[in-house]
């Protein structure tokens, strides 16, 4: 398994319809719609920016998706896009955009459709929104607007959704007409037609003249597996069709739609299988592609379209949406993360002629008084103003070479971990960053712990710890490093001279720093899965697995031999980073969003706090500063506030279930029988059932009432019963007032 760290119109000579959406892993967001939820944590400021995964061009603006908010950029001159202002929405992705005169019309993903007034460019306000199931591409036109949405019936099923918006601060839904695929990627309306690209359902065709009520009137769907994925119309009569094939029948389609009811293919181009976006200029055709840069497709004869030339992109992974003005391409580059302005009036050699940075995924962050740091992977370090916490200002960037991983900063310096090299920037003056100096290194594995004079980095290419003397910033120096014998070492902490490493596929690495030219390896921790952050507070250390989805509690009170004491389960899955304040833990839940817990009895981890749902993406990093938990994601960074106090909501109920439940097992380990003994005051609704480590349940051993004392057993064997192997496993116990693991070791035979 890989770090996951590692782990998308056109105005020319001709009539164009320039909407442009890309819309990728759809079905994982639809998935998290039904994952909303949250108890006292609250957002109270984000900057989210990420991604782009729309674009659009209107008069002299070019308006950009970044993560949940639009850039707009000044392209007056076609040659030098200027960035003036931005606007940030609720959902995690702005999916599609549309501009008519003053207004900017928004699919925010499962925010719904949103409207933002425009006369003053610099300063977008939202005035109006609709928040329905899940919107993406939209096109309007007389008042209309035709939004492409997931059924609130359905996640399976797409539709498109016609919303009045003649009252701009109030839209609402007029009609709407079922597609039937919930692949919902584009729209274009000409005449009283609607164009929409459905993904392997192929192009729909809907007639819309009755807004009340349109309704499909043809469809064409490319051969063998085809996913239409991006619409243009060109000459009133060709429709082009960006087309991802998974059976290499992709590329560039030319549809003829003179007939509405009869769409019939002209031509195609499969010698590309990843079409994900479509926009053209005279006869020829741009083409974005999943990892081979832009397409030049010449149609000027539409029943041979073929590739004229390309732009390469600079890395492999490489997805982008694109418009363009005349013979220049804006590509909004998805991974490497930036605004491509490409000279395409030479279509065998087309040229970049210019390229603006946007953040990319927000990585790590680090807080030092009214300040956030932020780095920010291929689009380097953001520095935010957090005076106001509710509305985190970027003030500065600095762009590093390479990826930006991690980020420490300290006093007037800020050290970075760039993939290939430790950068110390000066930052005394936050507004004009300045690099001090730069070390090669090899530092992959995203950790970085600060021990001044010294600090801690990993890499998971060399697995190595490396240790690196920052004294004099001027030349920081290596002094030595361990080899961690094919770990993947990732998170670093440290305890005096000891320093602690996850280290995936070995468990936790100890390693003896107090001779910092001969770091020693002393012991291997073994866990199972693969464990990542780690935080420790007095005698115990916490490893989150991100592949089991147990955070480890590891008892270091001698630290040259820790043993596991317990696990438990976070709130939902995918733990990643921790940030330990006074007796809080606050983790990072990837996919999902933040919890916070209670660890003032380390090994009786209390949730007493989190927050799932939009406009978070993928969480990553965090960490607490100024009172505040700071999480970044791929979509940017999200400021919470926790409001239960000494967390006595949860708090409560978990005293009043101590005082009512109680419970034991004995042995703990055992090969024969466990005895699992239950202790009501009340009479109390339980349920009893046997978990293994991956979290599926493999035996119900009761459920019922109870009042008093009850004892249990359970020998080993599962709901069949058959023994189950040799290993670790849990007690889940289920109750009105709280609920309950503990941990069990069977020893079969």
């Amino acid at each position: 398994m890989s770090l996951i760290f590692f782990i998308l119109f056109t105005v020319s000579n001709l009539s164009s319809f320039p909407s442009r959406s890309i819309f990728p892993g759809q079905d994982t967001f639809t998935s998290e719609l039904y994952r909303a939820d949250s108890l006292n944590m609250k957002i109270i400021g984000m900057w989210n920016f990420g991604s782009p995964l729309a674009i659009y061009t209107s008069n002299d603006y070019l308006y950009l998706g970044s993560g949940g908010s639009v850039i707009i950029f000044d392209v007056s001159d076609t040659t030098n896009p200027q960035k003036i202002g931005h606007i940030s929405f609720p959902g995690r992705y702005v999916r599609g955009i549309y501009v008519l005169d003053t207004l900017m019309f928004v699919g925010d993903g499962e925010k719904g459709f949103r409207i933002a007034k425009i006369s003053n460019p610099v300063y977008p306000e939202e005035i109006g929104s609709y928040e329905s199931y899940f919107s993406t591409a939209v096109f309007v036109k007389n008042n209309l607007a035709y939004v492409l949405e997931l059924s609130t019936d359905s996640v399976t099923i797409g539709e498109l959704v016609i919303y009045d918006v003649s009252d701009p601060q109030e839209p609402n839904i007029l009609g709407e007409d079922a597609l039937p695929e919930p692949h919902i990627a584009d729209i274009i309306v000409k005449d009283k037609y609607a164009y929409v690209a459905n993904g392997q359902g192929g192009l729909r065709i809907i007639d819309v003249s009755d807004s009340k009520n349109p309704f499909e009137i043809s469809y064409y769907i490319p051969p063998a597996n085809a996913y239409v994925r991006s619409i243009s119309i060109c000459c009133d009569t060709l429709l082009l069709l960006g087309v991802d094939g998974l059976s290499h029948n992709g590329g560039l389609w030319v549809i003829n739609i003179t007939d509405p009811y009869n769409p019939c293919s002209l031509g195609c181009d499969t010698s590309f299988s990843e079409g994900c976006d479509v926009s053209y200029y005279s006869h020829f055709s741009y083409v974005s592609t999943v990892s081979e840069g832009i397409k030049i497709i010449d149609f000027i004869d539409p029943s041979n379209p073929y590739v004229i030339g390309e732009f390469l992109p600079p890395s492999y992974l490489w997805n982008a949406v694109n418009t363009n003005i005349g013979p220049y391409v804006y590509a909004g580059e998805w991974r490497s993360n930036g605004l491509r302005t490409i000279d395409v009036s030479d279509s065998t050699q087309p040229v970049t002629i210019d390229y603006d940075l946007i953040p990319d995924q927000s990585m790590d962050v680090s807080v030092q008084g009214n300040y956030a740091y932020i780095a920010n992977l291929a689009s380097g370090i953001y520095i935010l103003d957090i005076s106001e916490p509710s509305n985190p200002n970027e003030i500065s960037h600095y762009d590093t070479p390479g990826l930006s991983c991690s980020i420490i900063v300290k006093d007037s310096i800020a050290y970075i971990a760039d993939s290939s090299s430790i950068i110390l920037l000066n930052i005394k003056d936050p507004f004009y960053p300045e690099k001090i100096s730069e070390l090669s290194l090899v530092c992959d594995g995203h950790g970085l712990a600060l021990n001044f004079p010294y600090l801690y980095v990993t890499s998971t290419k060399n697995h190595q710890f490396v240790i690196v003397d920052v004294n004099n910033a001027q030349n920081p120096v290596i002094t030595d490093s361990c080899y961690l014998d094919s770990a993947l070492p990732t998170s670093i902490c440290y305890k005096d001279s000891l320093a602690f490493v996850s280290a995936p596929w070995k468990g936790m690495a100890v390693i003896n720093t107090a001779d910092v030219y001969n770091p020693i390896l002393i012991t291997y921790l073994t866990l199972l899965g693969y464990p990542v952050g780690i935080a420790y507070t007095e005698n115990y250390l916490y490893a989150a697995d991100f592949e089991t989805n147990f955070i480890n509690i590891i008892n270091i009170s001698d630290p040259t031999n820790p043993f596991l004491e317990d696990l438990f389960y976070t709130i939902r899955d995918y733990p990643f980073a921790l940030s330990i304040s006074d007796s809080f833990l606050y983790v990072s839940l990837q996919g999902y969003g933040i919890e916070v817990l209670n660890i003032s009895s380390p090994l009786l981890p209390q949730s007493i706090g989190h927050y799932c749902g939009a406009p978070l993406g993928i969480p990553r990093g965090i960490t607490f500063a100024n009172g505040l938990a700071y999480l970044t994601a791929d979509n940017g960074i999200f400021i919470f506030e926790y409001t239960g106090g000494a967390g006595e909501k949860e708090e409560a109920s978990r005293s009043s279930s101590k005082a009512n439940i109680s419970f034991k097992c004995y042995p703990s380990t055992f090969s024969k029988k466990v005895s699992i003994e239950i202790n009501t005051e009340k009479k109390e609704s339980i349920k009893l059932q046997i978990y293994d480590i991956a979290g599926r349940k493999i035996k119900d051993i009761f459920t019922g009432r109870i009042k008093g004392k009850k004892l249990f057993f359970w020998h080993g064997l599962n709901n069949k019963g058959r023994e189950v192997s040799s290993g670790i496993y849990f007690l889940g116990i289920e109750s009105r007032i709280g609920n309950y693991h503990k941990k069990l070791v069977f020893i079969g035979k």
